[in-house]
């Protein structure tokens, strides 16, 4: 998650990341700007909160961290989960997936406070990630080939099935279903299993910029054109 970003815990939370590097919890009732609000960070390019008092923070710096509320002081009560961070994937309060600079993805575990942690590496050369579990990791090389990785982690590369080359972007819905933009822009929607060539998959749309998918029967697509469709299964046509 980057600045400029919010997450919203319910209807009357809501954790916002300005421009400025700005972290805020803010509280209903809303209607005036800025409303009721505490500042959480004042570094951040990157959160991502499980509660309103615990929320990982990714720092200019690069620092990872996870703080805790109340919040009243700035930085707030923390713990350093990692340094040299790209970005990040909490599982829960105790496991994250980190992305380093050198492009090598780990899943760590708590108790943090030493960098590193204990942690148990994924795979190397990786461009970006989703895990779907603490077992199963969706991971898209530099190489641009997709590829389903599955635990036990500890040795590189993992246990690790491919799904895709000339991959441009991918959406994980679950372990046998994910939505892949190739390079040629083509939106595809590959079901498991996966691991005996390509597997099967069906065209969702051509000339695709951006897609957001809400389940396997919906997605958002923004085309090349810049026009933005929600588009319905069943695909194909």
């Amino acid at each position: 998650m980057d600045s400029d970003a919010f997450q919203g815990l319910s209807d009357h939370e809501v954790f916002v990341c300005s421009g400025f590097k700005d972290l805020w919890l803010e509280f209903s009732p809303f209607g005036n700007i800025p409303p009721a609000r505490t500042k959480v960070d004042a570094t951040a390019v990157g959160f991502y909160a499980l509660s309103n008092n615990r929320v990982f923070v990714l720092g200019e710096d690069r620092n990872l961290w996870l703080e805790f509320g109340p919040f009243r002081s700035v930085p707030p009560s923390r713990q350093q989960v990692d340094a040299k961070v790209q970005r990040f994937q909490p599982l829960s309060a105790s496991e994250v997936l980190v992305l380093g600079f050198n492009d090598v993805l780990w899943l760590e575990y708590g108790p943090f406070g030493n960098v590193p942690p204990r942690r148990a590496a994924v795979d190397m050369n990786v461009r970006t990630f989703q895990a779907v579990s603490d077992t199963e990791i969706f991971v898209l090389d530099n190489d641009r080939s997709l590829w389903l990785e599955l635990a036990p982690f500890g040795s590189i590369p993992s246990r690790r099935t491919q799904i895709d080359t000339g991959v441009e972007a991918f959406q994980a819905i679950s372990d046998t279903q994910v939505f892949v933009v190739r390079r040629d822009r083509y939106l595809l929607l590959e079901s498991g299993p996966f691991g005996q060539g390509l597997p099967p998959r069906t065209q969702v749309d051509a000339d695709v910029l951006l897609f957001k998918a809400l389940s396997n029967k919906q997605v958002l697509v923004l085309g090349m054109d810049r026009k933005l469709w929600l588009e319905f299964a069943p695909f194909g046509r």
